[in-house]
């Protein structure tokens, strides 16, 4: 296969049988699949996944580099997440489990629908099964220094692991962020590592955990400029000590951001968890936990 993606896509369509209206019909317009044939445009994550699915390969056989599946999946899983989007993630997660199936041998195509999996379960704060969780835990207990791929592949699957189970190796992740200078792109994904362990644990109610995580991040001056994460971490604060104030400020400080999408997310999250509007003052009381 070579670089050139929309010679392949050309190639496979035709082995397939389908015309470039039909595949038009099924990814967007004809127009489009014309334009990535001809090597003219670059699909969209999206598009790539509605390729995969249409023309019956695996996401493996579109792309060439592991770390390039990496990023192009985690996109996607944020934005069918973002859109709370159930059919295209029960898509998704079958198109990977196929693939994880013609790939027993392979790690990566294991993770990845692990990671698909924890994204439809986040929907609605579920937890995996004890024989998942233990494989996860399995392969990270044997990390002795946390890589990218390692890095985002917890950050994916960290909110459907019994949060216990994770304190070992965030507290591991911290203290390399202590110690080493991490490249940004780790850093960033520390820091949603951090916040879905934090939304996690006080989903599960784990207050010892999110009481524990809160101190670390604070011991360790994570990410202080950081303005989405600290704005991440003054509305769980917020939440934990049940303060109206900070979760109002969070609140505050991403409209003026024009953090729209985290905006999005402190809504749906009071929303699923049917926790009164902190814009009421009467709705809780401003005491912090004790």
């Amino acid at each position: 296969m070579n670089n050139k993606k929309g010679s392949v896509i050309k190639e496979i369509r035709k082995i397939r049988g389908i015309s470039q209206q039909r595949l038009g019909v099924l990814i967007g317009s004809q127009s489009m699949v014309s334009r990535i044939e001809n090597n003219k445009t670059e699909p969209t994550d999206h598009t790539v996944f509605l390729l995969c699915n249409a023309l019956n390969i695996s996401f493996e056989e579109y792309f060439w580099k592991k770390k390039n599946n990496l990023k192009t999946l985690t996109a996607v899983l944020n934005q069918y997440y973002q859109d709370n989007d159930r059919q295209k993630l029960n898509q998704l997660t079958q198109l990977l489990q196929n693939d994880m199936i013609k790939n027993p041998n392979d790690p990566f195509m294991r993770h990845y629908y692990l990671m698909s999996l924890s994204t439809l379960y986040h929907l609605d704060f579920l937890v995996a099964s004890i024989d998942d969780q233990n494989e996860l835990i399995d392969y990270f207990f044997n990390i002795s220094y946390w890589q990218f791929y390692d890095l985002c592949l917890l950050e994916n699957v960290v909110n459907m692991i019994h949060v216990e189970r994770s304190t070992p190796y965030i507290s591991d992740i911290l203290k390399q962020y202590a110690t080493n200078n991490m490249p940004m792109a780790s850093v960033e994904t520390v820091s949603k590592i951090l916040i879905n362990a934090l939304e996690t644990s006080i989903i599960q109610r784990k207050d010892d955990f999110t009481r524990y995580l809160l101190d670390k991040v604070k011991k360790y001056k994570f990410n202080t400029d950081d303005f989405k994460f600290q704005t991440w971490l003054l509305f769980w604060t917020g939440v934990f000590e049940n303060n109206n104030n900070k979760i109002r400020h969070a609140y505050s400080i991403a409209t003026y951001l024009h953090q729209n999408i985290t905006l999005k997310n402190f809504d749906k999250f009071l929303t699923i968890t049917q926790t009164p509007s902190p814009f009421f003052e009467d709705t809780k009381k401003d005491t912090p936990k004790s």
